[in-house]
């Protein structure tokens, strides 16, 4: 609602932020509207957005969410080499409880495995409007299910210290600053395939990404995933490395050169 009062009125230079995808057709109709008015905006307005999606345009720009300073990614990634993956495995999930965060698709994929001999227990953390739903959902699991509900950042931190995988089959997204939040803590990220995540995240290189349409497909290449410490400790290292880049440091540095 207010960006083509901007767009019209504001003479000024100014810098949108734009959060969500870009490029992704499943994204709401209030996106997709704000994508439109954001590329017939006048060159004056910087605009930054996550990947480089605009690069004939001189007035976009890609930035990387900054998720936390390099003193707390010193603590954080001195806890991910520490992790080994040979004992059983501690999944966590971060975000709103709902389907559109991909918290039903993570029950259905959970629910169809043939043997969850491997994981010890799935964490939930974040608001919902239906936690007695989740809850249903969790008790039909052969392993332990805690939903604890929206945390300080501090907490949430602190389960990703004690946690191995992070599980997030959002269906339409920026990109979420809680994939490198947890991988600057080892955390193996499994996410939805969609295009902002894989302009970050490569497939069996530092995380894997599944196909929410291919239910059977999505099994398999879980159930092989957990089966491998040495391959989810190759995962790990990777995107602890790649989570150096999201610092606030780097974010200002870029804001420094390009604003």
């Amino acid at each position: 609602m207010l960006l083509p009062w901007i767009m019209l009125f504001w003479k000024k230079g100014i810098w949108v932020k734009y959060a969500g995808s870009w490029i992704d057709r499943r994204a709401p109709i209030s996106f997709k509207l704000q994508r439109y008015i954001l590329k017939n905006f006048p060159k004056r307005c910087k605009i930054s957005i996550n990947g480089n999606f605009e690069n004939k345009r001189q007035n976009f720009h890609n930035f990387i969410n900054p998720c936390f300073n390099s003193e707390n990614l010193k603590k954080a990634n001195s806890v991910s080499y520490s992790k080994d993956f040979k004992k059983k495995l501690k999944l966590i999930f971060v975000g709103r409880l709902e389907p559109k965060k991909g918290l039903d698709d993570i029950f259905k994929l959970l629910l169809s495995l043939d043997n969850t001999d491997r994981i010890e227990d799935l964490t939930i953390i974040g608001e919902s409007d239906d936690y007695s739903r989740y809850e249903n959902l969790g008790n039909c699991l052969p392993f332990k299910v805690k939903i604890l509900g929206p945390l300080p950042r501090k907490d949430v931190f602190n389960y990703f210290s004690k946690s191995d995988i992070l599980l997030l089959l959002s269906k339409s997204e920026g990109f979420p600053k809680v994939v490198m939040e947890a991988g600057s803590y080892g955390c193996v990220p499994i996410l939805s395939k969609i295009p902002n995540i894989e302009i970050y995240i490569k497939h069996g290189f530092n995380g894997f990404l599944l196909q929410n349409e291919s239910t059977s497909n999505s099994k398999l290449t879980f159930q092989n995933i957990l089966l491998d410490p040495k391959y989810l400790k190759k995962i790990s290292i990777e995107i602890t490395e790649a989570s150096k880049l999201f610092t606030f440091e780097n974010y200002l540095i870029k804001v420094s050169n390009r604003i």
